[in-house]
């Protein structure tokens, strides 16, 4: 049995007959120029691809814009080169006198919720925690106990008068605050430090480090 053709109603047009419906050209995209204080639409030239600003004026402010930013990285190179040059150069006194500078701010942002260490009480008046009237005071001092210089067991803030006209009772305080084990270690150590460049480098930047820390779980608070 022979199937039998199934004819289309409508038949198919031939391909050459089909025609599509031409997309209108794109005009010129706008752009913003680059002049902050400008900002104004421009149409970019094909020749000249790299131009990102509306006008000469606009031009000419960009152009001096980005000189200014140059120098001011060249600036800012030569800064950090010098600074490099001299941190070669620097001295064990004047290493331990920038570490004491930020250990000592670390010691009163460290404490910064204790009473004064000696008499235990708080300043009158608003006391500002960076100097003012507040000091990082050393139970053993710098001079005779060089090694207990940077000893956070050994320096606790307290009152500017009492690190100034003497302790009233630092040590009482003290064992109340760290314990008497750790006191009596602190008195028994009688060690003889040889200060090296590389380690007083590495302290302040842990010291550096420990301030920035503090400073954000303060403000925080």
């Amino acid at each position: 049995m022979k199937r039998s053709e199934i004819k289309r109603k409508t038949p198919l047009r031939p391909a050459a007959s089909i025609t599509k419906t031409p997309k209108p050209p794109k005009g010129p995209k706008s752009h913003r120029c680059k002049n902050k204080s400008c900002r104004g639409p421009y149409l970019k030239d094909p020749k000249q691809p790299w131009v990102e600003w509306c006008s000469v004026e606009c031009g000419t402010a960009l152009a001096l814009l980005k000189l200014a930013n140059q120098k001011a990285k060249e600036k800012r190179q030569d800064r950090a080169e010098t600074k490099a040059k001299l941190a070669e150069y620097e001295t064990i006194p004047q290493l331990k006198a920038r570490l004491q500078t930020v250990f000592n701010t670390f010691i009163r942002l460290r404490d910064d919720a204790y009473p004064c260490i000696c008499c235990g009480k708080w300043p009158k008046g608003d006391g500002a925690l960076h100097g003012g009237q507040w000091d990082a005071c050393h139970w053993k001092g710098r001079g005779a106990h060089d090694h207990l210089r940077f000893n956070e067991d050994n320096v606790h803030k307290g009152l500017k008068d009492c690190n100034k006209y003497g302790h009233t009772d630092y040590r009482g305080g003290l064992i109340k605050r760290i314990g008497l084990e750790r006191v009596l270690a602190l008195e028994s150590e009688h060690a003889v430090v040889k200060w090296d460049r590389d380690w007083l480098r590495e302290r302040i930047s842990h010291y550096q480090r420990r301030v920035r820390e503090l400073k954000k779980e303060i403000e925080n608070v």
